[in-house]
């Protein structure tokens, strides 16, 4: 039977091996501090809330941002399938 010792963060049991805390979530990888804390710790917030346009800037930077489809875009796909259609049915 494995030993067990006590989480240093919340004091429930935790079985030797174990890769975290049942009761609080803390690990030896968080230095057994709870979720919030360790990630606190490892991110940096903005102070300040991004408008709109600067969040879509920082998708684009960070290659996040969906793709939008353009007119320019959408009207070349309708012309080639109109060509395509056009095609089809000469061939016929």
């Amino acid at each position: 039977m494995k030993r067990k010792f006590p989480c240093p963060n919340c004091g429930a049991p935790v079985r030797e091996g174990s890769r975290s805390c049942r009761g609080c979530g803390s690990d030896a990888q968080t230095g057994w501090r709870d979720d919030d804390e360790a990630a606190s710790e490892s991110i940096e917030i903005p102070e300040e809330e991004l408008s709109p346009g600067d969040y879509r800037s920082f998708l684009e930077r960070e290659g996040l941002a969906r793709r939008t489809w353009t007119r320019r875009f959408l009207a070349r796909l309708l012309l080639v399938a109109l060509l395509v259609l056009g095609l089809l049915l000469l061939l016929r």
